[in-house]
């Protein structure tokens, strides 16, 4: 096992240690708040808040962790796509990593001709996009046109489209 590898393993075990001891004393600050008299109100107010800074800071984190597995995804895909002799799949000691390659649209810029054609595609209203009454998850809806666009059903030929590339993993036994 590499150096580099060997400090994550480390890392994650220490995080899922640490993880049971916050866990226990949540468990412990939601039962005592519960009781609407265990602190008093500064207390509550600043246990709110350290909350809140804990979970932006554990946001952070994700968002970090996250842009480097998509990161080293990417670098596996490139790797094995450049190769034809070596399927799609990598093993790793601790994990068997598969690659894909997804097509997707690119969001329109709200505002923009592209935005308006694709929320009338959905049948919103023009009055209703342009007063931004309804907002659309285009992680989902990106995935939605994608699927037509195979399918050849509903192509939105006026959206452009990028290539996705990645690698998705399960625990080896």
């Amino acid at each position: 096992m590499n150096s580099d590898l060997q400090t994550l393993t480390e890392m994650l075990e220490r995080l899922q240690e640490q993880h049971m001891k916050v866990l226990s004393h949540l468990i412990t600050i939601t039962e005592k708040a519960k009781k609407r008299t265990a602190y008093e109100l500064p207390d509550t107010c600043d246990i709110g808040f350290t909350l809140r800074e804990m979970e932006t800071l554990l946001d952070e984190w994700r968002k970090d962790v996250t842009a480097r597995k998509n990161l080293v995804g990417k670098l596996i895909a490139f790797e094995v796509l450049s190769d034809p002799d070596m399927g799609d799949t990598v093993q790793g000691e601790l994990a068997r990593g598969k690659i894909f390659m997804k097509k997707k649209l690119r969001p329109p810029k709200k505002g923009s001709v592209e935005y308006e054609k694709a929320m009338e595609h959905f049948g919103v209203p023009p009055s209703v996009t342009t007063r931004g009454l309804v907002k659309l998850d285009w992680e989902k809806t990106s995935d939605a046109l994608t699927e037509e666009m195979e399918d050849g059903t509903k192509a939105l030929g006026f959206l452009d489209t990028f290539d996705l590339y990645g690698t998705s993993w399960t625990r080896r036994k």
